[in-house]
């Protein structure tokens, strides 16, 4: 579940707007990963995929412009590629481990709306789509049980930041999110 995640956006766009933080919904999350632990089981290395989706803006005040205020929304998607590295203790049944990663990011905003509608602004009331390719990081902790031998349950805390760039819609941004997941690894 993705939660307390905020974007900052800074308008390219000839209005050079002052937004507000914009607020994301709580979002939900998904992935797969493939890994290895050297031998001694501290030092481990990971392939990631994660999605994160519904991180939507809702209808929220975003700007003010010739003393009018101006709200936004839009739908936002994410899909994630992490190479992991992590430390984890390796005695008893209980594992708690910290890493970070960096990779790629696939973002993709739909339906960006103003409201009202500023005449000549890049994102419309009709509703503007568009994707941004990027790096990304994020940094985790958590704790791993033992179950039984080669399966463990998982629950990780992450902080997310990824820094896209709209030229639809010329605006930047910076995305931070907070994550936990919940999972299971099976150990070969």
């Amino acid at each position: 579940m993705a939660f307390e995640s905020k974007a900052e956006v800074d308008d390219k766009s000839s209005f050079r707007l002052n937004y507000e933080d914009l607020k994301l919904d709580n979002g939900i999350t998904f992935g797969a990963k493939v890994g290895y632990l050297i031998p001694n089981r501290i030092l481990g290395i990971e392939l990631e995929y994660s999605y994160i989706g519904n991180i939507n803006v809702k209808d929220q005040d975003a700007f003010t412009y010739a003393g009018n205020s101006y709200k936004v929304q839009a739908d936002m998607y994410t899909s994630n590629i992490f190479l992991n590295l992590l430390l984890r203790y390796p005695e008893s049944s209980f594992h708690p481990f910290i890493g970070a990663g960096f990779g790629m990011s696939w973002i993709e905003v739909k339906d960006a709306k103003v409201n009202p509608t500023l005449p000549g602004y890049p994102i419309t009331n009709a509703g503007n789509s568009t994707h941004d390719n990027c790096l990304a990081y994020q940094v985790f902790l958590g704790l791993e049980y033992d179950i039984s031998p080669g399966i463990t349950l998982t629950g990780t805390y992450k902080y997310f930041h990824v820094e896209p760039s709209f030229a639809d819609i010329l605006v930047d941004a910076k995305i931070r999110s907070n994550l936990v997941t919940l999972g299971m690894n099976f150990s070969f």
